[in-house]
């Protein structure tokens, strides 16, 4: 897997883009480096944009990961944008479990880039 990380300031929103083969443990080692790289502190909005990306997890990995997301503290006020093409967007496991586990953590699937920004870009 192959991935890139910035951060725009003026619309304050950290964009990872991965491509190629996504795995549970490449994912999970990418989320441990953007933990370590927020700040503690204050409202993040994180756009994942996946469309060039071929995820392989299992049902039991996508839980295990929206579990990993919701123990991410730094994540805790976190808008989560996760962009896939469509027919891809099997992120709704993920999507649960920070739904049913997150608090104030909110992660939402889209396969429309535009949709995605403007959603993180809303209060």
């Amino acid at each position: 897997m192959g991935y890139s990380i910035h951060f725009d300031a003026d619309t304050g929103i950290l964009t990872v883009t991965q491509v190629g083969a996504v795995t549970f443990e490449s994912r999970r080692k990418l989320l441990d480096e953007i933990l370590t790289a927020i700040p503690e502190e204050g409202e993040l909005k994180v756009l994942s944009d996946l469309r060039q990306a071929e995820v392989s997890m299992s049902s039991d990995e996508a839980i295990k990961y929206g579990e990993l997301i919701v123990q991410g503290g730094h994540l805790r006020e976190a808008k989560i944008a996760m962009v896939h093409p469509i027919g891809k967007e099997n992120n709704y496991l993920t999507e649960s479990v920070v739904l049913l586990d997150g608090d104030t953590l909110r992660l939402v699937t889209f396969t429309s880039m535009q949709e995605a920004c403007q959603w993180l870009s809303e209060s």
